[in-house]
């Protein structure tokens, strides 16, 4: 090549082949045209169209006006890229980006188009902004205009954006799972999609589509990481703390943050340095967001995360500063993990006690019912730890007061805090104790600071050392009698002596009580306050009160306060005395003082629960036995069976029962203890429906939780207390949970032996209170499922289950298959435990059965077969399975003959619907048809609706023989929907027979669609059978319907009355306008025909709700001439409702 050749091709421009004659380039690349269309519009036009698109979208934001100069005028019409400096085309990439990043929220509009497409024809900002372009579009990755501008992008090979070719190549959008994909594999790709947010929120120009494209990507980039690495974090964790901290907040982009944060918590463990800076961030901005998605998110982010020690304090002070935090944070303290926002919190705001906002939080989280015992473990060891420690007046009586609520609502939680204090720190106990013991008057001594010299007294009654105690404590009593006392100066002496009730030293109560005519005034002054301090002293759990130092509480109670305090004999016996009642090894003598008290003061000793106790116990303990344990237990046994019949003779039964029924739930173990005792003696002598409500009473008590994991009842124990065994145990270890949920197994299997009620029908499937039944015999049944549902789940005492099931079927004896039907047709659907008892019951039933036939004693069990179709319809394969068995069991049975009727007539009860049975020829050929298709039937719930049609179907070609046998089949099934009120059983049966078309169903189920529209209720269930039952009246009824006078059709006309007024089930309105449309109209006669119209006419002229129904049913149905003149014929006006015309005026000229 010559050297001027060279210069030449040095020299020549980059744009040169656009230069070249068109027919031997390509088409220009075009953001809103194809190539060819591109080609027909010079650059002047598409100047001028991106001028005009600018205007536009100025309109919506004037900042665009600012780079019209740069990128719109005449002079960058001009320009060409491949002739500029390299700073200048820096300069003008600079400005190309800044405009593009304005454009974001517009992508989807047309004007943007416009400048696009002359940013692309001009500028070729899809060859030299790639970058810039990319982040303008990547948020619309799915919409057609990406996939428009990426057929432009200049995409090299092997670059960071090389995996957009094949996207490019197909003119496809990019989908977020491979967006993700690569990022997962391209951690350049993953920076750049990260920074897009907080690039735009530092410069202010973040949009609604961004947001979302953030979260959604950021998100599912973090869940499909198997591990984030430190360096992903460090690029990661800024980019969603930026939109925390963007001035001025942004509300979505700060809960996509708050997503986003808890999704990488979950992911990585970040350490507690940084976990503190995020919460921080988070909680700067909470105010901007609904307080309950703070908290949400802030637990999200920590449960997953080791547990802080303490929240910052400028996080604590953002935290006080959200509207009704407080309520919020008792709402959340429910939720698993909340413990990891409590604590830390709870220990931040310690620091804070001198001010009321704090503390109020603390006090509320500490009330709530609810909260994780941990948070209050944490809360009332660094409480004590404060209280203490500190010399801050103001902050100790604030936590005082929070220490006196969690003493008063965690008593347990309280004393393992002191205990650990104790046994962790270098505190002594005496000063512990007297910490607990100060809790009940600190807060009145502060209120009240101007007592004169009455507070060293009051102070000293406080004192560590228990002589200064004692000694200030008969001081305060002499002061009493003294004359000058101001009100103040009473009401502060009262208060410090009534806390010395709960002083644990013997000196300072025998100090307290040496002077009885002082104290009792103070006592009875508040009377509430000082039984409340004496059962917190002596029965709390834990508590362990000496022998002196028990009777002399009592011994005072019993001799100067009962006697003032008639009124209250009945709260002194069940919070302070009988706790201490039960005789046992641990507490023998604890006994034998209380009971020696008892029965030398007689106001307590007569109180109706220990009426002729005392006596008893004093004959019993005089016997002289040799086994000390058989002693206490038979004085146990004794005196409990003699409260027993005290409570069942007292004219407040119901009173007493309540409080028994509160004692099994205590937590003193010994009360519980007792409580049982009493509760057992109570079951055995009551009768009739008191017992069975007893039964119930105890039942409802005992949680089935606590009994996994126990030791089984005795093998060989016919009776649940053979030889006073489980009374010994109660004796020897009183305390263990063990002879607790023994208790429980022995009350528990009482029950099954509770006699039926005599003189009634029971109806054993039903599941409330109707007609079928009396309350009587419906709380008995629902006694005996409990029982048999406790058996049952209690699967870990298997010969606890064999004993009280054995019991519970000699008592029912026949009644027994009834019984088991009511528990597999009427359990819910929604619990294993239940779902797994209804094939148990079935289980139980198929050997019932099985006995049944091994006797031959000719029973026919027809009526059970109902319940058993509904089993077959169940999801569980198990269940449908026993079913079956049921099924061939009663094929087997009905080989024999028959000599009655199981159930007959009262197999639901009291029932005015008679039932339709089965002759033994008829039940045989039906089960012998079910175990044809027991394979089917065993592995498709949906089955049963087949095989009725193709079975019960009526065909043409039926013989009459066996046309009636359908029929009888038929009316045997719908009978039982009839007579049985449970919606569920009702539902299943039908769905059985759906698809079958038959007049029978509509008229047996009279009195079922009577029920239905006169209950007018609309909940879902009874709404399905509604449907159910309103496809009974089908094509088939048209013969009933036409004959001139029918129940039927006056029923249906009350139906279509019912179901197109206002507010009907729209539901079952569809099914009756299905119905007259495809046959059961046009099968009408003339008249009915008439009579329905009007009523169609009549109900959409009444109701607007109706019109629109009313209207596009009579034009579907009104198509027969006749039919419509004779409609048409009976609305017209009448002659005389015509207005004549006026004659003519004669004319007078």
């Amino acid at each position: 090549m010559s050297s001027l050749a060279a210069q030449l091709a040095q020299n020549a421009s980059l744009n040169s082949a656009l230069l070249v004659d068109r027919s031997r380039r390509k088409s220009a690349e075009s953001y809103l045209f194809t190539g060819r269309d591109a080609d027909q519009h010079d650059l002047e036009s598409i100047h001028a169209l991106g001028v005009n698109g600018l205007l536009q979208l100025a309109l919506l934001n004037p900042s665009l006006r600012k780079y019209e100069d740069q990128l719109f005028s005449e002079y960058a019409k001009a320009t060409d890229r491949t002739l500029l400096s390299l700073e200048a085309n820096a300069e003008l990439d600079a400005g190309i980006a800044a405009f593009l990043a304005l454009l974001g929220p517009y992508v989807m509009e047309a004007p943007t188009g416009k400048v696009l497409e002359w940013l692309v024809r001009r500028l070729r900002i899809h060859e030299f902004n790639v970058e810039a372009v990319l982040s303008l579009f990547l948020p619309y990755h799915e919409s057609p205009h990406f996939t428009k501008m990426l057929s432009i992008l200049h995409i090299k090979q092997n670059s960071t954006w090389s995996f957009l070719l094949p996207f490019k190549s197909a003119a496809q959008n990019l989908p977020r799972m491979s967006l993700v994909t690569e990022m997962l594999r391209n951690t350049d790709v993953s920076r750049f999609v990260t920074s897009l947010l907080p690039s735009a929120l530092k410069e202010k120009r973040s949009h609604r589509v961004l947001l979302a494209f953030n979260a959604a990507c950021l998100h599912d980039f973090i869940s499909r990481s198997k591990a984030l690495d430190e360096g992903t974090v460090a690029y990661l964790l800024p980019a969603l703390l930026e939109p925390l901290q963007s001035t001025p907040p942004i509300k979505d982009a700060i809960l996509g943050s708050y997503v986003l944060l808890a999704a990488l918590s979950h992911k990585c463990r970040i350490a507690p340095a940084a976990l503190s800076v995020i919460l921080n961030a988070m909680t700067t901005c909470a105010e901007n967001v609904v307080p309950q998605q703070y908290i949400s998110a802030i637990l999200s982010v920590c449960e997953p995360q080791d547990e802080l020690e303490g929240f910052s304090k400028a996080t604590v002070q953002a935290i006080l500063r959200i509207p009704n935090v407080a309520k919020e944070l008792r709402t959340a303290s429910v939720w698993i993990g909340a413990e990891k926002i409590l604590n830390p919190l709870i220990s931040g705001l310690l620091l804070q006690l001198d001010e009321e906002s704090p503390v109020s939080i603390i006090d509320s989280l500490l009330t709530t019912p609810k909260i994780p015992r941990i948070v209050i473990q944490r809360a009332s060891l660094q409480l004590v730890r404060f209280v203490i420690s500190t010399d801050a007046i103001s902050e100790a009586t604030a936590a005082r007061r929070l220490l006196a609520a969690i003493q008063q609502r965690h008593p347990v939680i309280f004393q393992e805090s002191m205990d650990a204090i104790i046994q962790g720190d270098d505190v002594e106990q005496e000063t512990v104790d007297q910490l607990r013991i100060s809790l009940t008057v600190v807060e009145k001594m502060d209120k009240g600071s101007n007592q004169g010299d009455n507070i060293d007294m009051i102070l000293a009654s406080t004192n560590a050392d228990a002589k200064v105690r004692a000694a200030a404590v008969t001081e305060l009593l002499g002061r009493l009698s003294q004359s000058d006392l101001s009100t103040e100066d009473i009401t502060s002496i009262h208060s410090a002596l009534l806390a010395r009730v709960q002083d644990t030293n013997q000196n300072v109560v025998d100090a307290l009580f040496n002077q009885p005519s002082a104290i009792l005034p103070v006592v009875c002054n508040d009377a509430d306050t000082y039984i409340d301090y004496l059962s917190t002293i002596l029965t709390a759990p834990g508590s362990k009160p000496k022998r002196s130092f028990l009777r002399a509480h009592l011994t005072f109670l019993t001799t100067h306060f009962i006697p003032a305090n008639t009124s209250r004999v009945g709260d002194v016996f069940h919070r302070v005395i009988f706790p201490f009642l039960l005789f046992s090894k641990p507490r023998q003598h604890s006994a034998e003082v209380v009971w020696d008290i008892l029965a030398a003061q007689k106001t307590l000793g007569d109180y109706d629960w220990l009426a002729g106790c005392t006596s008893i116990v004093v004959e019993e303990r005089a016997k002289d036995t040799a086994d000390a344990v058989e002693k206490m237990s038979t004085i146990n046994t004794t005196f409990c069976s003699r409260i027993a019949r005290n409570i069942l003779k007292s004219d407040h039964y119901q009173n007493h029962l309540e409080a028994l029924i509160a004692k099994l739930k205590d937590g003193n173990l010994h009360t519980r203890v007792l409580g049982y005792l009493i509760a057992r003696a109570l079951l055995i002598q009551l009768s009739g429906e008191h017992q069975v409500e007893a039964g119930h009473r105890v039942l409802d008590v005992i949680d089935i939780a606590e009994l996994h994991g126990m030791e089984d009842f005795p093998p060989d124990s016919e009776d649940s207390d053979k030889e006073g065994a489980l009374s010994k145990i109660v004796v020897t270890k009183p305390s263990s949970k063990n002879t607790i949920q023994r208790l429980q197994l022995a009350t528990v299997a009482l029950l099954p032996s509770i006699q039926c009620p005599t003189g009634i029908v029971l109806n054993w499937l039903s599941r409330k209170l109707d007609m079928t039944c009396t309350k009587r015999g419906f709380r008995y049944v629902e006694l005996i499922r409990k029982v048999y549902k406790l058996a049952n789940v209690s699967n870990s005492v298997p010969v606890f289950t064999t004993n009280v099931l054995r019991s519970l079927f000699v008592n029912l004896k026949g009644d027994a298959l009834a019984f088991l039907a009511g528990v597999w047709t009427s359990s819910s659907d929604t619990d294993q435990n239940l779902i797994n008892l209804r094939t148990v019951a079935l289980h139980h039933a198929a050997a019932f059965l099985q006995a049944h036939l091994q006797e031959d004693d000719g029973v026919d069990f027809q009526t059970i077969l109902p319940s058993l179709l509904v089993s077959l319809q169940s999801f569980e394969v198990d269940e449908r399975n026993v079913a079956l068995t049921c099924v061939s069991i009663l094929c087997q049975l009905a080989e024999r003959k028959f000599k009655k009727v199981y159930g007959f007539d009262t197999i639901y009860g009291k029932n005015e619907n008679q039932l339709q049975y089965l002759d033994r020829d008829d039940l045989k050929t039906y089960l012998d048809a079910l175990m044809e298709r027991k394979d089917h039937l065993a592995h498709d719930s949906e089955y049963i609706k087949a095989f009725h049609q193709e079975h019960l179907g009526r065909i043409k070609a039926d013989k009459k023989k066996i046309s009636e046998y359908k029929h009888r089949i038929l009316c045997f099934i719908v009978s039982h929907v009839n007579a049985l009120a449970l919606p569920t059983f009702q539902i299943a049966l039908l769905r059985s027979i759906e698809s079958i078309s038959d007049s029978a169903k509509a008229e047996i189920l009279l009195p079922t669609i009577k029920g239905l529209l006169a209950s007018r209720k609309s909940d879902a269930t009874l709404c399905d059978l509604t449907d159910l039952v309103m496809s009974s009246f089908d094509g088939s009824v048209a013969k009933e319907f036409n004959e001139e006078k029918s129940a039927l059709w006056d029923l249906y006309v009350s139906v279509v009355r019912f179901h197109f007024a206002p507010n009907a089930p729209l539901s079952s309105r569809t099914i009756i306008a299905r119905f007259l449309e495809h046959g059961l109209f046009s099968a009408l006669s003339m008249e009915r025909k008439i009579c329905l119209c009007n009523l169609l006419l009549e109900l959409g002229t009444q109701h607007a709700d109706a019109y629109a129904a009313c209207k596009e049913l009579l034009a579907h149905l009104v198509e027969d001439v006749p039919l419509i003149i004779h409609i048409l014929g009976t609305l017209q006006p009448t002659s005389d409702a015509i207005a004549k015309p006026a004659t003519k005026r004669a004319k007078t000229t």
